[in-house]
């Protein structure tokens, strides 16, 4: 039995036992639950107001919530109060405020002058060592930080799991992966369940991309912590990514047995049952599209098949087809038919949910009324829609008056009734869900994320913010591995989501892990940059960790028509080191747009050797049409540019090189053969202009610009 576990079996029994209450605050600071641990320590200082423990961990806590005053106020009660003994550790607390601040100088004398505040006789502690590893780290001083975190270890050498994270952070820092995973390992092993160091070996292993060895690493984790569910649920992860299904799901069977509805292992096995999905995969293309006929089709061609393996994929297929196609009353029967065969399949088990309430309009207008925020009105026509609603479905009744309460916030009551909802009927995750957001709004993160996971298991599908509003409260609250849990259940169902990759990204950098971050923040930048650009920079990664996601930025901002933008982030990744000429192409492109021609021409020229080699290829763009109100969609490159902007200059006949230069090649680009034109016009060549205008035409017939240089040409003939 963990601290954590024996401090709430005293409890249980004596709520009111100081030492259990002392127990669990350090237990859930350990375990990095920083606001179970603050309540914990709260309701320890009204015990006991001069608790030195209770003033200590309140210090403790509020430097890890980054509330930097509040800690100070603690610290110095605390002050007064510990004993001789624990003088270096207020001091310690004092380290981490001023090196989470930056301030590196401040922090190294603190950590430093710890070792004159111990009593005679008192055994070195480890902790300054691990602070001045740390602020080495910061100073990028790897072999410093590494000489500290082994001080650490001799002073400490079986319970300095943070020893093991900076020496793997160091390693990592250093390019060697095996060194660092050697270390994170060993700090895994020493530590039941510090978050840092479970996102850190997950973070190396996918670095390994070896699944032998990511099993071998959680077996032997799951056998060290035989009574925790995270390692065998990460054992049965990765030999599901070894295609190994059957072992997997007896991990994360066990897994189960060991924490129910624990949040890994049920989505494991929501996955494997997406895995019988597969059967039907092409269905769930055409479904994607919105063509539920031909949904239907694949699917009732499938059923007998699938029956036959014991598989419920296509009847709950034929379900969410039938649901489509406003058959809600024959998908009720699919979906009854799909759990039939596997009472556990997830998706059926929401879609009988979701083609009940289809078929329920006063219940549809009450929630309406709920999400406008007339709860008076929302909870009488509730109440109304109780006699259009089956005997078995009365729940979902019950489930919108929880609602109602909640959206009142009056939390007690909701609880109350959301959990009978789920104790008569199981599969209820809108009110799993509504368990999520009270214990969201108590500060229990871990259960929070224990009910939202129960919820959006049973419907991976419901709304995109059913995922990201809860991830937000979670990261303001700095618990980040429970943010990324959640929103990695996100990620697998909404992966063109950029919100989610972002504050994925988010997530995995307060698990210190830079590279999974940087990974996460380039693909929503891919995703929506435009979205992305405002809050870009709050992420803060060092320049070559986004290096990639400044050109995928420039490149969306430029299509956006934020040139400007465009070329800051342009600028950004060639400073940190990119090479690629594409970028600097979009930087001169972009000075183009803006109209500093004189800084573009540079660019450009390097371009245009590129283009020749066939390292570029031309790009086609929908722009605004000078002189006209009219946009088109036109290719360039950048030695059509390069005409353009001597044309712009006055540069007539160097307009006209250029341009035959691009004709040689692209002979049908309606845009080049009428920059030809406008320079041969600006050059008198008035013969030879009209022709060109008029081989635009004959390409693309009504492109304005060329015929708004016909029109010019009429008037330079009158």
């Amino acid at each position: 039995m963990g601290a954590r576990e024996a401090a709430h079996k005293v409890l249980a029994k004596k709520k009111d036992d100081k030492d259990a209450l002392t127990a669990l605050g350090w237990a859930e600071f350990s375990l990095g639950n920083y606001t179970a641990a603050r309540e914990a320590f709260a309701k320890l200082e009204r015990l006991d107001p001069k608790s030195a423990d209770a003033l200590l961990g309140l210090g403790w806590v509020h430097v890890k919530l980054v509330k930097y005053p509040e800690a100070e106020a603690y610290l110095k009660k605390a002050d007064d109060r510990v004993e001789l003994w624990q003088r270096y550790q207020v001091a310690d607390a004092r380290g981490w405020m001023a090196l989470n601040r930056g301030d590196l100088k401040k922090a190294e004398s603190l950590f430093a002058g710890e070792a004159g505040l111990l009593v005679s006789g008192q055994p070195e502690p480890d902790d300054p060592m691990v602070g001045l590893g740390w602020v080495a780290l910061k100073r990028n001083d790897l072999a410093a930080a590494r000489r500290r975190f082994r001080e650490g270890l001799d002073r400490n050498a079986f319970g300095c799991f943070y020893c093991y994270d900076g020496l793997a952070r160091v390693a990592l820092a250093e390019g060697k992966i095996d060194e660092a995973l050697k270390h994170a390992v060993a700090g895994a092993q020493m530590a039941r369940h510090n978050s840092g160091l479970v996102a850190l070996v997950d973070a190396l292993l996918l670095r390994k991309q070896d699944p032998a060895r990511s099993i071998k690493v959680y077996k032997d984790l799951a056998k060290t912590h035989k009574q925790d569910a995270l390692y065998v649920a990460r054992l049965g992860w990765a030999q599901l990514a070894a295609n190994d299904a059957k072992e997997a799901r007896a991990s994360f069977t066990r897994a189960l047995k060991l924490a129910p509805e624990h949040p890994d292992a049920v989505a494991g096995l929501r996955q494997i049952k997406a895995l019988d999905r597969r059967i039907v995969g092409e269905a769930w293309e055409y479904y994607a599209r919105g063509e539920y006929k031909r949904v239907l089709a694949v699917c009732d061609g499938k059923r007998e098949e699938a029956r036959k393996q014991g598989n419920a994929a296509a009847e709950d297929c034929r379900g969410w087809a039938l649901l489509g196609l406003g058959r809600g009353k024959e998908a009720v029967g699919a979906f009854r038919a799909a759990l039939g065969i596997d009472k556990d399949f997830f998706y059926a088990q929401s879609g009988l949910v979701a083609a009940q309430q289809a078929g329920l309009g006063l219940y549809g207008q009450a929630w309406a009324l709920l999400e406008a925020g007339r709860v008076d009105e929302a909870e009488g026509m509730f109440r109304r829609a109780g006699a259009e609603v089956e005997r078995e479905t009365q729940w979902l009744i019950a489930d919108g008056l929880a609602w109602a309460q909640y959206y009142r916030k009056q939390y007690d009551g909701a609880e109350r009734a959301f959990r009978q909802v789920v104790a008569g009927t199981p599969e209820a995750y809108l009110s799993q869900k509504g368990l999520g957001f009270v214990a969201l709004e108590r500060g229990d993160w871990a259960g929070a994320v224990k009910a939202l996971t129960a919820s959006l298991t049973r419907n991976p599908y419901q709304v995109v913010t059913s995922y990201t509003l809860p991830a937000k409260r979670l990261l303001e609250a700095k618990q980040y591995a429970e943010a990324k849990e959640l929103l990695t259940l996100g990620e697998r169902v909404y992966p063109y989501a950029a919100d989610v990759r972002w504050l994925l990204a988010k997530a995995l950098l307060g698990l210190k892990d830079e590279a999974g971050a940087a990974q996460k923040a380039l693909v929503a930048v891919q995703l929506a940059p435009a979205y992305i650009q405002p809050v870009f920079d709050e992420l803060k990664l060092p320049a070559g960790a986004v290096r990639e996601a400044y050109q995928a930025l420039g490149w969306g901002l430029y299509f956006a028509g934020n040139h400007e933008a465009a070329l800051q982030r342009f600028t950004q990744y060639l400073k940190a080191g990119g090479t690629d000429p594409n970028a600097s192409r979009g930087r001169a492109f972009a000075l183009f747009r803006l109209g500093r021609y004189k800084a573009a021409v540079p660019d450009l020229e390097a371009a245009i050797a590129a283009e020749d080699t066939r390292r570029l290829l031309p790009i086609t763009e929908v722009v605004p049409i000078p002189g006209t109100k009219a946009k088109w969609a036109i290719a360039y490159n950048a030695r059509s540019t390069l005409a353009w902007l001597y044309y712009r200059t006055g540069e007539a006949s160097r307009a006209e090189a250029e341009f035959r230069g691009v004709l040689k090649t692209y002979p049908f680009w309606v845009d080049a053969l009428t920059g030809l034109g406008y320079s041969l016009l600006a050059e008198k060549k008035l013969t030879e202009a009209e022709e060109r205008f008029l081989a635009a035409l004959h390409v693309s017939p009504n492109y304005p610009d060329a015929r708004q240089g016909l029109a010019k040409l009429k008037e330079a003939r009158q």
